[in-house]
C-alpha cells in the first residue's frame, strides 16, 4: 500500500491576504488571529464543535509564527477556522467551518 501524504505549504503565507476574489466579493477575510482574539475564537470553537479542537486551537494561537487561520464575515463574525502544527509537526487541522 503507498503512502499518500498531501503537504500545504501555508508557514510562508502573508499575513493578510485574499485568497479568493469569490470570498472578497462576499465579504469574507481568511487571516491568522491575534492573540487577543484568542478568546472569542476558542468560544466559537467550543460552541460550535468540541473542547478539544478549541484546546488545539489554543495551542497554534501561541506558535511563532501562528500556525492558524479564521474566516471572518465583514461583520467580525467567525465563520470557520484551520490550524496546523498544533498537536503534532507537520499535521493539518482541526479544521472547522459553519454551515451557511
Amino acid at each position: 500500500m503507498r503512502n499518500f501524504d498531501m503537504l500545504v505549504k501555508l508557514y510562508e503565507l502573508p499575513l493578510n491576504h485574499t485568497i479568493n476574489p469569490e470570498l472578497e466579493a462576499e465579504h469574507i477575510r481568511i487571516h491568522r488571529p491575534l492573540a487577543s482574539d484568542k478568546e472569542k475564537i476558542s468560544t466559537f470553537i467550543r460552541d460550535n464543535f468540541s473542547d478539544i479542537w478549541a484546546n488545539e486551537f489554543e495551542k497554534a494561537i501561541f506558535q511563532n509564527p501562528v500556525s492558524c487561520f479564521v474566516a471572518v464575515k465583514e461583520s467580525q463574525e467567525i465563520i470557520g477556522f484551520s490550524c496546523y502544527n498544533a498537536s503534532f509537526t507537520n499535521f493539518f487541522g482541526p479544521i472547522g467551518v459553519l454551515d451557511t
